[in-house]
């Protein structure tokens, strides 16, 4: 039984992210066999291939966030700052004075801690 590969078709399912599976199974085949098909009419190997057809959805995806975050997206502008600005939350911790009866307590975004209940 001879097998045609839609390329046009593989190469969309590449562009949003789909695994090497998931292709050969919407393409009704096994996997080694895409594997194959690659490697004899494209002189690729899967992870090549991937990497050629991939791009063009990561970019649009990264052009949607953008746009969301464009338009006020707040959960966008503090992820696409925490990956591309190197934004990180902080976490600071004070340690006031010592109780009489011995125990510290800490103090985290404005709420008390003793270090013997873990919590107020």
């Amino acid at each position: 039984m001879t097998v045609i590969v839609n390329w046009e078709q593989v190469e969309k399912l590449l562009q949003i992210q789909c695994t090497r599976d998931e292709i050969a199974s919407v393409m009704n085949m096994d996997s080694k066999t895409l594997v194959k098909h690659i490697k004899d009419e494209k002189d690729l190997t899967f992870e090549e291939y991937k990497n050629l057809h991939s791009g063009l959805g990561k970019a649009n995806l990264r052009k949607q966030q953008m746009a969301a975050a464009e338009k006020g997206n707040t959960g966008m502008l503090i992820w696409l700052g925490k990956q591309y600005l190197g934004q990180a939350e902080k976490s600071e911790i004070a340690i006031s004075d010592q109780k009489s009866d011995g125990l510290i307590e800490l103090e985290e975004y404005g709420k008390t801690w003793t270090d013997e209940h873990g919590q107020d």
